[in-house]
Parts: C-alpha cells; sequence; structure tokens
C-alpha cells in the first residue's frame, strides 16, 4: 500500500507499452515543505516510517530506489487509509541486480543518477547503488522535514555533490531546539559517508524510528493537567502500526501521570493492548516468513 498500483499493462499494435497505475490524489511531500518549511518531530517520524516500508519492499527485491527526494514522496488526501498516508513514487531509474537487456536506458556509465540534494556519496563517485543508498537519501529527506532545509545547498549543483561526498553536514541538534538525541544520531547514522556505517537496512530504520516516537513523547515534561497529554490522534481500522504506537504512548503516559495507582479501567484497557500488541507480533512473523517465500519465487521467476 506504500507503492503506486499498477492496474493493468499490455503492447499497444505499433509496438509501444503501457501502463495504467492508480491515480492519486494529494500532493506530494516537497509542495509540504513549501508550505510549512519544516514539520513537527512526531510528524517526520510518521511520516519517514511509511518511506521505509515502501523501501523495504523494493530491497527485499533485490533493487534500489536511487532517487528518494521529497517529489517522489506523495502525500495522499485524508480519508484513504488515515491522513498523511505516504506513496513512494518514480520507479524511472530503479537499479535492478540484474538489468533487463530490453529495458529503454542502458547502465549509468559516467553518469550519475538521482538528484543532487538528496545524492549519496558512492552514487557521486560512480560506485554501484545498495539499499544503503537510499537510506542515505532518506536521511538528507528526514533532515529536510525537520530542519526545513536539506543538510547541503548551494546555487551549483556540482558544489553539493562535493559537499556530499567531502564535508560533514551541519549538527542536526544546532537547527532544531529541543530535538532529543535519539532522531539526531538516527539522521547523522544515516548520512555516514561508508556505507557501512549506515544502518543495516530499512527495519533498522523502522525499529529506530519507532524509539524515536516513544522519546518525543517521553520528552513531554509531564506538567499541566491531563487534558494537555500529548496523545496523537486516535488511529482508523485496519492500521495497525498507528495503534501499537498510540498504545506505547499511553503506557508512557500513564507512568506519568499516576505513579501511585493506576485506574482500574485504564489497567484493564493497557493489558488487553499489550495481549493485542503480542497477538500482532506473531501475525507478523508468520507474514514474514510467508513473504521470503514469495519474494523468493519472484526472484526466481
Amino acid at each position: 500500500p506504500k507503492l503506486v498500483e499498477i492496474i493493468d499493462g499490455g503492447t499497444l499494435s505499433d509496438g509501444r507499452a503501457w501502463l495504467a497505475m492508480e491515480r492519486l490524489v494529494g500532493h506530494d511531500l516537497h509542495d509540504e515543505l513549501v508550505t510549512h518549511t519544516a514539520l513537527p518531530p512526531m510528524r517526520v517520524v510518521h511520516l519517514a516510517r511509511q518511506i521505509c516500508e515502501a523501501l523495504q519492499v523494493i530491497h527485499r527485491r533485490g533493487a534500489v530506489h536511487r532517487d528518494i527526494k521529497p517529489e517522489n514522496v506523495f502525500l495522499l488526501a485524508q480519508n484513504h487509509l488515515y491522513p498523511d498516508h505516504v506513496k513512494l513514487i518514480d520507479l524511472g531509474v530503479l537499479a535492478l541486480p540484474q538489468d533487463d537487456p530490453e529495458r529503454a536506458h542502458g547502465h549509468t556509465g559516467q553518469f550519475i543518477v538521482g538528484t543532487p540534494l538528496y545524492l549519496a556519496p558512492e552514487q557521486a563517485t560512480g560506485d554501484a547503488p545498495e539499499p544503503r543508498t537510499d537510506l542515505y537519501a532518506l536521511g538528507v529527506v528526514i533532515y529536510h522535514m525537520l530542519a526545513g532545509r536539506p543538510p547541503f545547498d548551494h546555487d551549483d549543483p556540482t558544489e553539493v555533490v562535493r559537499k556530499h561526498v567531502n564535508d560533514a553536514p551541519p549538527g542536526l541538534d544546532t537547527l532544531v531546539e529541543d530535538l532529543p538525541p535519539r532522531p539526531v544520531a538516527l539522521v547523522h547514522a544515516c548520512l555516514a559517508k561508508d556505507p557501512a556505517q549506515r544502518p543495516a537496512d530499512a527495519s533498522r530504520v523502522i525499529e529506530l524510528l519507532d524509539a524515536c516516537s516513544r522519546d518525543l513523547t517521553a520528552a513531554f515534561d509531564g506538567e499541566g493537567s491531563l487534558r494537555s497529554a500529548p496523545l496523537p490522534p486516535v488511529p482508523s481500522v485496519g492500521n495497525p502500526v498507528a495503534w501499537v504506537a498510540l498504545s506505547e504512548q499511553l503506557e508512557q503516559l500513564t507512568q506519568m501521570y499516576f505513579r501511585d495507582a493506576v485506574p482500574e479501567p485504564l489497567a484493564q484497557g493497557l493489558k488487553r493492548m499489550a495481549l493485542a500488541r503480542r497477538g500482532l507480533e506473531r501475525a507478523r512473523a508468520e507474514a514474514d516468513r510467508r513473504r521470503q517465500v514469495a519474494d523468493e519465487a519472484a526472484r526466481e521467476r
């Protein structure tokens, strides 16, 4: 659901290929950043997590997107699954482990594929892309969402590329006030020049983003009334990721506000949510097993 749906495809009588894709209603993340400059950290975590879910699918099939940037992160209008539902778009420069010889474009060769503002150092130096190439670009996008600007910018694109290869990015904590250490560490880990120093894969980034979400909730000082607690909106039905995040935040806030005795209805509700989380973990493990089988079959085909 985080990738654009392909409805149909074929070949016209004159030999031209065609695709019918779902129509997206909304706008891209670039337009959102033009309007708001920077986004609240909790919203950034929510958007980045969905991008990672799309990257998981691409990377499991052995491919690399190569052009992660705000223009390729589409935000669907409300009343889809939930507000800010992400679709990762534009797979036109997708890198495959064994490219189709009949594909419209050949190997990249000396030309750089990608957008300078979000370009990984290895792309700039002509090395083969890998999944962590996309994680570097994701780190730049997260940096941009939090700081209101990408880490490197210049009127000359070649100067931007040079900075990606040689310069350390400005500290994110110097640009965004009161940001907990973990989001800062995650972004700068993604921006490591050496791919081996970045998070291992998109799944690991998701784990770190979930930890960031907990830190952002815990950063609330707890002063004031319970009505001022920073609860996220109640998610829609069928969105287990958002429900898990809500349950974890409820547990943290309960510890803040009810240090002596938790009211019985609340305690029972938290217990039921914990049981539901365990059931979800078991279902995810089984889904991962089936997904691995499906991926192996897809690679074989």
